[in-house]
């Protein structure tokens, strides 16, 4: 989806080189997608980012926050209060906090059904006397040698 938005607030902004709402809301996704290319293929084949692609994701995200910050105070200029979108400080967080140890996107999980089905079967095995530890323990050692695995 950011993609498509990127590519067609792209060909707008092209179409309107002076239209500074149209420039910004390209500098939008355009460093969403940056970010997001960058977590994706950015990485030194295990789950850290190389230093100059945390650079970029760092960057990319500082000119999202610009941009959407632009174009939110030009919405309040405009008294159009109902603004589609809540500044994303999340983002921050993995940004500065989580992606100089860890790439992100290597903590992500879009199939929330595949996680928690794997954690039903967990718990599915074990006795409602330990579950909750069992569930935990299994599922740490699950995740410790996918990783290893990775790492080889």
């Amino acid at each position: 989806m950011a993609q498509w938005l990127e590519m067609i607030t792209l060909k707008v902004a092209s179409e309107n080189p002076a239209n500074t709402h149209a420039q910004m809301r390209a500098a939008v996704f355009v460093n969403l997608v940056t970010m997001r290319k960058v977590m994706d293929h950015g990485g030194n084949g295990h789950v850290q980012l190389a230093p100059c692609n945390l650079e970029i994701l760092q960057k990319s995200n500082y000119l999202f926050h610009s941009a959407h910050n632009w174009l939110a105070m030009e919405s309040l200029e405009a008294n159009k209060l109902l603004w589609k979108s809540r500044p994303k400080h999340k983002l921050d967080h993995l940004v500065y906090d989580v992606a100089p140890q860890t790439n992100p996107i290597k903590l992500s999980c879009y199939m929330d059904e595949d996680a928690v089905g794997k954690l039903k079967k967990l718990a599915m095995a074990s006795s409602p006397q330990n579950m909750g530890e069992y569930v935990l323990s299994r599922y740490a050692s699950y995740i410790c040698v996918r990783w290893l695995r990775r790492m080889e």
